[in-house]
C-alpha cells in the first residue's frame, strides 16, 4: 500500500531513509519488495509538494542521494559529506534533518578533487 497523505509520504520516506539506506550502505541484504517500495517512497516524495524536485539540466529529474550514499560513492565519512554541504561545497538541499544531495553535485565535486590532485601531485615534481 502506497502513502496515502503527505503526512504518510513523509513518514515513509523517514523510514526508507533512516533504515534502508545505512543498511544497504552496510553491505546488508535487503528484500527486493522493501527496495522497491523505498525507491517507490523517493518517486512519490520527489513528486509532492513537499519533497525535492532535483534537476540534472536535462529536464529530467533525479533521485538525490542521501548523505550515507554520497559518502560512500566520494569514499569519505558521512561527518564529511554533512560538514561539506553546511559550508556550501557540496550542493545539497536539507529536507527536515536529512541533507539529499544531486547526484551531479556529487559527480561534480569528485572532478574538482580529481582535477586538485592531479595538480598539486604534478606541481610537486
Amino acid at each position: 500500500m502506497m502513502p496515502a497523505d503527505d503526512d504518510d509520504l513523509q513518514a515513509a520516506y523517514f523510514l526508507a531513509h533512516r533504515f534502508v539506506d545505512p543498511m544497504q550502505a552496510a553491505g546488508r541484504p535487503i528484500n527486493e519488495a522493501i527496495r522497491n517500495y523505498a525507491q517507490k517512497v523517493d518517486l512519490m516524495w520527489e513528486r509532492s509538494a513537499s519533497g525535492p524536485l532535483i534537476h540534472d539540466g536535462s529536464g529530467q529529474s533525479e533521485l538525490p542521494y542521501n548523505v550515507a550514499q554520497a559518502a560512500a560513492k566520494m569514499a569519505v565519512t558521512e561527518r564529511h559529506v554533512r560538514r561539506l554541504a553546511k559550508k556550501g561545497d557540496l550542493d545539497a538541499r536539507k529536507h527536515g534533518r536529512d541533507w539529499l544531495i544531486p547526484q551531479r553535485a556529487v559527480d561534480d565535486y569528485l572532478d574538482l578533487e580529481a582535477r586538485r590532485n592531479g595538480r598539486a601531485a604534478g606541481s610537486g615534481s
